[in-house]
């Protein structure tokens, strides 16, 4: 007989239910842990109650729930199941999703306002955010755990970087979504989200990284293993300084230092579109450990002695050594002779 997946599945919701989990706040990517913390209840909760914290249980719903709708093999609920399953706050209908690039209401600005409003109010500085950025690693610059995130209802995996540039893009008549009202643009403004695009003055990705460079140092990072390959997370490595570290100087792990040093190396070389780092700032750079010379390249063992095969086989090359060597034995044996008189 198969096993009732539904069945296991409402015992534990009911168990979830009586140490006052809110249920119905269950995302498919949830575990019992991260569901129970949506409500402030802990993990020595969840394993009191005989649950494993790690279950995946949102997973289990969302596969049910397919099962219900006749997308996925299994046993679907029976209505019986379903009802009690709608009484717990489970819902198995498929969830319409806003097609918010036809929105009318211009829904995607207002649900990213809100959740910066809720991201502040957890004490999270929204102005540090760049493209790449998660809410988890958003929260991480101003020292705001995961867990924290997690109690507030929001997705720690969300994109929120993106969705900023999605909403700036917008702004400036590009992508498909409805473009922010004034009044939207005056709020998002007040909670430090500016939708102009920044003029950046000429020459001003090199004072970036040389002061990216000066924050990595603070911290313990040696900065002269920087290799062209490196993101900053690799470059701290080096030094073992953890990415944990490296957000908490508010930079991110991902940005591609190995390249910005290379591009500002060659740019000193009057190679590529970059403007070329002025004296002083290379000499700030040599200070810091970086050098924008191009590294010669050591000759290997293989490159070594195709050369001293090609000395052997040069009748002149020979004849010169031997007569360097001559000179030297004889200059030695004069000495020698000084010496003894």
């Amino acid at each position: 007989m198969k096993e009732n997946k539904t069945q296991k599945l409402i015992e534990k919701l009911k168990k979830l239910s009586s140490i006052g989990v809110d249920v119905s706040k269950i995302q498919s990517k949830d575990t019992i842990k991260t569901l129970a913390l949506k409500s402030e209840i802990s993990e020595e909760a969840i394993i009191e109650i005989g649950l494993n914290p790690e279950d995946k249980i949102g997973q289990n719903e969302a596969s049910i729930a397919s099962s219900y709708r006749g997308k996925k093999r299994g046993i679907p609920p029976s209505e019986e199941e379903k009802k009690i399953l709608e009484e717990l706050g489970i819902n198995l209908e498929r969830k319409s999703k806003i097609k918010r690039e036809k929105s009318k209401n211009g829904s995607m600005v207002k649900d990213f306002i809100e959740v910066l409003k809720q991201l502040i109010s957890i004490g999270i500085d929204v102005r540090k955010m760049q493209a790449r950025d998660t809410i988890k690693t958003l929260a991480q610059k101003s020292g705001i755990n995961e867990e924290e995130v997690i109690r507030i209802g929001l997705n720690p995996d969300y994109e929120i970087g993106q969705t900023k540039k999605t909403v700036q893009a917008a702004y400036r008549g590009t992508g498909k979504y409805i473009v922010p009202s004034e009044e939207e643009k005056k709020i998002l403004e007040e909670l430090g989200i500016g939708l102009e695009r920044e003029k950046r003055p000429k020459g001003r990705a090199v004072q970036v990284f040389i002061e990216d460079i000066k924050k990595l140092k603070s911290i313990g990072v040696d900065v002269s293993k920087i290799q062209s390959k490196d993101t900053i997370t690799t470059l701290a490595l080096k030094s073992g300084i953890s990415e944990k570290a490296i957000i908490a100087i508010g930079l991110n792990p991902n940005d591609k230092v190995g390249q910005t040093r290379a591009s500002i190396a060659g740019a000193s070389r009057g190679v590529g579109c970059m403007t070329q780092p002025t004296q002083e700032e290379k000499k700030i750079l040599q200070e810091l450990g970086i050098s924008l010379e191009r590294k010669k390249k050591a000759r290997t063992g293989k490159e070594i002695a195709k050369a001293s095969i090609q000395a052997l086989t040069n009748i002149e090359i020979l004849e010169q050594e031997e007569q360097v060597l001559k000179d030297l034995l004889k200059r030695e044996k004069e000495e020698a002779l000084n010496k003894d008189e």
